[in-house]
């Protein structure tokens, strides 16, 4: 006699007993019954019983189209394609499945708290499993079929059950609760575009460079709260195919929205980072900071001491008529303590966003991470990987990996993972995404629901470019960020968190002070540094060596939708002229090198192609020669804006007023008004955008306004001069403490990063 009985199953489908298992007449919710089981499942001092008194249900699938009566959604159905895997059961047509689902409650022996024991459920202590069985001979009865499955049905809290798994078979286990696991990040990583988080130790705009060693990464433990999927099938004679998904929103109970939280795994771990970031605070090694204050009088100071502890009072704001060093003592050292509560809490709030938002782009039914193991990894229990699993905990999982060197097939967003890299941190908090081939212009709606039709949406908005531009190698993305956190009947756009991020990136072989001039002005002129020395003499430094150069901006929900206001308020016209004359490509012309110098001079020109954009070309290049030609500051520049050579229909000088005009807005029939088409465009995105914010409306209008703002994301130079035009309304409007602005550079052959930033409040 089975162990697995559905009481009445027979009498419930008389109709079809005698049907082959491929009939297509026969239906897939083929069952629905109670059932039972001879004994319950342990582990440990957990305990596992099938519960009589709930519905279970057996489903057929003999065709492709069954597979959306997968009762666990998603571990049946078909191939993945190059971005996302496919099913762990993939459909053919030659045989066909039966999945037996049911439900399961826990409890903890002697009636304790199953918790404590490390199963963490929301609501009711109920999970569900499901034992998919292959059936390849399609001339086997139904009846035949069921009761043979009833002879090995199979539970993936069983552990001795994996070694039942066939062919195209597999075992499932959902449940709505805690899933556990680790991530690995350096604190280079959680400071990018971050920096702001340190302004209240450093009371000057002096720009912070703090450097860190490559591969320091710290652990950090994560917890998310969501519905979980573990899917067990077989793989090869001895592999086990394992999977974490994320599940669909369960009606099992508990809230209805995920929560994470991010702890640092090793608290001790921080030291050396702390360190670094003293260092970069001070701008002078910890060791000398405090050899010099240990010293009573300032006479004593030596010439060296003296630069630091000037450096010191510059920096902290410190009278600088000081004479006694005990004063800057007691400062330094509430500083080293205060220093760490803030990189503490910095690290947990920001690595908690930066997973959430990554988690967000993980859909329904999608994996988390897959990865095959050898049978006996998981049955002998040597690792109790299994049981762990069980409990939503995988970060086991993860360390074996690490120490086995063993791949997973994914994990999280990331495919193909290289046995060397530091995959524990999937979330590229450094290297938001990727371009994959030359140019990407992505929107891609993920929407959630759970069993009850509420519904979670969130937007991917990415356009990435890979070229070239005034003769330098470049890659520019833009990330338009738009999501609720929570389940709605009717999501509106007040349920909405939104977000931009810009970024550029340089890859240098050999770096030329050509270049250091070009990514400094990338910098200022997105307020990431000023034109102070400091930064200029880091990357001096580098001269002559392989870098790789990263200037990122984000600005976060609060300031987006305050600079979007103004935005609507202000004059369309001259915001954009402002912001396209600061954008324009640095030269060693003083006119062009200086930042402030460049926007006064441009912005007039500017602002007239915007006013009339359907001049021809030799008009713009004579019009800016007369125009610089009358003020002193832009006579050094007038000649080269005006000139165009017999030869030629263009100006002898390749970044002129004209040229930018012609190489980044030339328009179908090669009229000159792109770059005005694209700027109408794009505030006629923000104005749609703010009305549907006031308004209340529908997401669906998030489409239209990405398309807009991709009109100016698609060159260079307007993405310089987009990336201006926000930061500059967002310091008009006070909010530079919302807006995060950070330039890396990365030193391979040293191992070496370099955070540079200006901490605004």
């Amino acid at each position: 006699m089975a162990d697995f009985e559905m009481p009445g199953w027979q009498d419930s489908i008389k109709d079809f007993l005698n049907k082959s298992i491929c009939d297509p007449s026969a239906k897939p919710e083929l069952i629905k019954a109670t059932a039972s089981h001879g004994f319950p499942f342990s582990i440990g001092q957990l305990t596992f019983s099938i519960r009589p008194e709930a519905e279970a249900a057996a489903v057929l699938f003999n065709s492709k189209d069954d597979t959306e009566h997968d009762p666990m959604n998603g571990v049946i159905g078909t191939e993945g394609n190059g971005e996302e895997l496919g099913a762990q059961i993939v459909f053919k047509e030659k045989g066909a499945w039966l999945a037996y689902n049911v439900l399961a409650g826990v409890k903890a022996e002697g009636g304790g708290d199953i918790g404590v024991l490390g199963l963490r459920i929301d609501g009711e202590k109920v999970v569900e499993l499901c034992d998919y069985h292959f059936h390849k001979e399609c001339a086997e009865k139904i009846r035949d079929a069921v009761a043979r499955d009833f002879l090995s049905m199979r539970f993936a809290v069983q552990r001795s059950d994996l070694k039942k798994l066939g062919p195209n078979e597999a075992m499932a286990y959902r449940l709505r609760g805690r899933l556990s696991t680790t991530i690995e990040a350096s604190l280079s990583d959680v400071l990018t575009a971050n920096l702001n988080g340190l302004s209240s130790f450093v009371q000057t705009n002096t720009p912070i460079a703090i450097k860190f060693k490559a591969g320091a990464n710290l652990k950090f433990s994560v917890e998310l709260s969501d519905s979980f999927l573990l899917v067990f099938s077989r793989e090869g004679k001895d592999g086990i195919r394992i999977g974490v998904k994320k599940g669909k929103v369960s009606s099992l109970g508990g809230a209805l929205t995920s929560g994470i939280e991010v702890q640092l795994a090793n608290p001790n771990d921080l030291a050396q980072n702390l360190t670094d970031v003293l260092e970069g605070l001070a701008g002078a090694p910890v060791d000398k900071v405090d050899a010099l204050l240990k010293k009573n009088v300032i006479s004593k100071l030596t010439d060296e001491e003296n630069g630091i502890f000037g450096r010191l009072l510059h920096r902290f704001k410190l009278d600088d008529n000081l004479t006694e060093l005990a004063n800057v003592r007691t400062h330094w050292e509430n500083l080293k303590k205060e220093v760490r509560t803030k990189i503490e809490s910095l690290i947990g709030t920001r690595l908690e966003a930066a997973f959430r938002y990554e988690y967000s782009r993980v859909r329904s039914e999608a994996t988390i991470l897959q990865l095959v193991v050898e049978e006996s990894v998981l049955v002998d229990n040597q690792h109790e990987l299994h049981s762990s699993l069980i409990k939503t905990n995988i970060t086991p999982l993860i360390q074996f990996c690490r120490d086995n060197k063993l791949v997973p097939e994914k994990y999280m967003h990331v495919r193909k993972l290289s046995v060397d890299q530091a995959w524990g941190l999937s979330i590229s908090l450094g290297k938001l995404f990727t371009i994959g081939g030359k140019d990407i212009e992505k929107l891609e709606q993920i929407s959630r629901k759970n069993f009850d039709g509420d519904e979670q949406v969130t937007f991917l908005g990415q356009r990435g470019y890979k070229g070239q531009w005034v003769g330098q190698k470049v890659s520019w993305l833009s990330d338009f960020q738009a999501g609720m956190t929570t389940f709605e009947k009717l999501p509106r756009l007040s349920d909405f968190e939104f977000g931009l991020h810009f970024k550029w990136l340089w890859e240098e072989k050999k770096l030329s002070k050509d270049e250091v001039d070009t990514y400094l002005d990338y910098a200022e002129i997105w307020r990431a540094i000023n034109s102070g020395s400091g930064p200029r003499d880091e990357l001096s430094a580098q001269l002559g060596k392989s870098v790789n150069i990263s200037l990122e901006v984000k600005i976060d929900d609060f300031a987006f939708r305050q600079i979007l206001k103004a935005a609507k308020e202000n004059s369309p016209n001259q915001l954009a002229a402002a912001a396209m004359a600061k954008a324009m490509p640095w030269d060693k012309a003083l006119a062009r090198s200086i930042v402030e110098r460049r926007t006064r001079l441009y912005t007039p020109l500017w602002q007239a192609y915007l006013d009339d954009p359907e001049r021809p070309y030799r008009d713009y290049a004579a019009f800016a020669g007369n125009v610089l030609q009358r003020t002193e500051e832009g006579v050094e520049v007038a000649f080269r804006e005006s000139t165009i050579p017999a030869s030629s229909a263009v100006t002898g000088w390749p970044m002129s007023f004209a040229e930018m005009i012609r190489l980044n807005g030339t328009a179908t029939g090669g009229a000159l008004s792109g770059i005005h088409s694209d700027w109408q465009g794009y505030h006629q995105s923000l104005q749609t955008l703010n009305d549907g914010i006031a308004a209340n409306a529908s997401p669906d209008v998030l489409k239209r306004v990405f398309k807009g703002f991709c009109q100016l994301w698609e060159q260079s130079l307007q993405l310089r001069a987009v990336g201006v035009y926000w930061i500059d309304l967002a310091a008009s409007l006070s909010l530079l403490g919302h807006v995060e602005r950070t330039m890396t550079v990365e030193i391979p052959k040293d191992s070496l990063q370099i955070k540079i930033g200006v901490p605004s409040r």
